[in-house]
């Protein structure tokens, strides 16, 4: 199938991209490495604490697929704007700076369920952010190259 709307590829590239670092973001939590994983920033952002039951989990996980493919939007307007080469690093450096510009505002606004973070959760938040860009960036030049056949 091929989307031939920007926005709509935007989305459905954001949200699988989502999807993949949630679970490099969930394997992660699991090893023991990161305290605070994605669902509950969604969790604390969405109900103002952190996760109690299923419910809510299954809930935040849907508003924070729903916010990457909002950053996927944001991401296949941008590569208008820029030069189109290099799709995979521009894709690393915007999911990073999302990250970087995430943990800044949390200590901005005080949300104090999101910090303090220790050293491990911020490196592997590092990794998760960069494993979204790069996702995001080559569906969106998949999707790019299936318009152009």
């Amino acid at each position: 199938m091929v989307i031939r709307e920007r926005f709509t590829r935007g989305f459905v590239a954001g949200t699988i991209a989502g999807a993949v670092s949630s679970l490099a973001d969930y394997l992660s939590h699991l090893l023991g490495i990161v305290e605070l994983p994605y669902v509950e920033w969604a969790a604390v952002l969405l109900y103002g604490h952190r996760l109690r039951n299923i419910g809510e989990a299954i809930i935040a996980q849907l508003g924070q697929l729903f916010f990457s493919g909002l950053l996927g939007v944001g991401f296949a307007y941008l590569l208008r704007a820029i030069d189109t080469e290099d799709y995979r690093f521009k894709g690393a450096v915007y999911g990073i700076t999302v990250w970087f510009s995430a943990h800044v505002i949390a200590k901005l606004f005080r949300v104090t369920e999101l910090i303090p973070v220790g050293p491990d959760t911020l490196l592997s938040d590092l990794v998760t952010a960069g494993i979204f860009g790069l996702v995001l960036a080559e569906i969106l030049q998949r999707m790019e190259k299936r318009m152009e056949a």
